[in-house]
C-alpha cells in the first residue's frame, strides 16, 4: 500500500507541475503578441510622422517658389534686370544760343555735350532739351540720324525731342546741325566742333 500511495502522490505532483508549465504558456504568447502590437504602432506613428514632414517641406518648397522667392528665381530675376540695363543707352543734350566764346571771340549757339561716347549694337536713345526759340538739327550720315529739334516755344522753357538710333560699327562718326543757325556769328559755329557740330565714338563694351 506504502508503494502504490507514493506513485499516486508522485503522479499527482507531475500533473500539478505539467499544469503549472502549461499556464506559462499562454502568459509568453500573450506578452510577445503586446510587444509585436507596440512595435507595429510604433512603426506606424514613425511613419506618419515622416510623411507629414514630407509634405511640410513640400508645401513650404511650393509655396516659395509660389511667391517668387526661391533663391534660382532671384538670381534669375537679377541677371535679367542686369541685361536690361546693359541694352539700353541715353544721351542728353541742351541747346543754349549765344552761351559759349568761339575762338573768334563771340558767342556762339552750342549743343551740350557736343561729343559723347556709345556702344556697337545697341540702340542709343538721345533726349534733346531746346532753350533755343530757333529750330536746330542732329545730322549724321554715316550713323544714319537726321533728327528735327524743334525751338522752344517761350524763353525758358525748352522743347523736348527725342529720337534714337543703333551704331553697327565702332569708330569716330561726326555730326552737325544743318538747319542755318548761330545768325549773330555768321553761322559759324556749324562748323566747329564742341558748338553746332560734335562726334560721336562708337566704342567696344
Amino acid at each position: 500500500m506504502k508503494h502504490k500511495t507514493s506513485r499516486w502522490v508522485y503522479a499527482g505532483i507531475a500533473t500539478v507541475l505539467i499544469g503549472l508549465s502549461g499556464c506559462g504558456t499562454p502568459s509568453t504568447t500573450l506578452q510577445g503578441g503586446r510587444g509585436s502590437m507596440m512595435g507595429q504602432s510604433g512603426a506606424m506613428m514613425q511613419g506618419q510622422s515622416n510623411s507629414r514632414m514630407g509634405q511640410g517641406a513640400s508645401m513650404m518648397q511650393g509655396q516659395q517658389n509660389s511667391n517668387g522667392t526661391s533663391g534660382s528665381e532671384t538670381s534669375a530675376g537679377t541677371s535679367a534686370a542686369s541685361q536690361s540695363t546693359a541694352k539700353n543707352q541715353h544721351i542728353y543734350l541742351t541747346v543754349l544760343a549765344g552761351a559759349k566764346l568761339g575762338s573768334d571771340g563771340k558767342m556762339h549757339d552750342i549743343f551740350s555735350p557736343a561729343d559723347f561716347v556709345v556702344h556697337p549694337d545697341k540702340p542709343v536713345t538721345v533726349t534733346v532739351y531746346n532753350y533755343d526759340t530757333g529750330e536746330h538739327s542732329f545730322t549724321s550720315q554715316a550713323l544714319g540720324v537726321n533728327a528735327s529739334v524743334k525751338g522752344a516755344q517761350r524763353k525758358g522753357v525748352p522743347s523736348t525731342t527725342t529720337f534714337t538710333f543703333t551704331p553697327k560699327e565702332t569708330g569716330t562718326y561726326t555730326w552737325a546741325c544743318t538747319v542755318p543757325c548761330d545768325d549773330n556769328a555768321g553761322g559759324w559755329a556749324m562748323s566747329h566742333d564742341g558748338f553746332m557740330a560734335g562726334k560721336v565714338s562708337v566704342v567696344a563694351d
